[in-house]
């Protein structure tokens, strides 16, 4: 599905893919350029082969992600696309790793929540 920006992908055992940080503003243009709205994101830490949705600190675990991106009414298609693809493009801009993290941050990735028009309707419509 991601013709150049695939091969530095984590994919999950569910097909989903996360990139590091330094791949997720091309992945989130290729999916604005191919008609795909962001609806969010997820850090996902990839150790072993596992996810872990969360970053262990000092202070515990903190969950990293932005959800709940939803189509105005009267918006079109293509307007919903390019303001979702800013609108995560900015959140993940401002993540910032935690300070007292135990875990490495080169085992960070962000998981990126997309849909096209017939999914997105399909979701909503209920």
């Amino acid at each position: 599905m991601f013709p150049d920006i695939a091969k530095f992908a984590f994919v999950s055992r569910n097909g989903e893919f996360a990139w590091k940080r330094e791949h997720t503003q091309k992945a989130i243009d290729w999916l604005r350029d191919n008609n795909f709205a962001t609806l969010g994101w997820e850090a996902w830490i990839i150790e072993g082969g596992s996810i872990i949705g969360s970053i262990k600190t000092a202070r515990g675990s903190e969950s990293h992600g932005f959800a709940g991106l939803i189509k105005e009414p009267g918006e079109t298609w293509q307007s919903f696309v390019k303001r979702s693809s800013e609108e995560i493009s900015e959140t993940l801009s401002k993540d910032t790793w935690p300070k007292d993290a135990l875990v490495s941050e080169s085992d960070l990735y962000f998981n990126i929540t997309y849909v096209n028009q017939g999914e997105y309707l399909s979701l909503f419509s209920r």
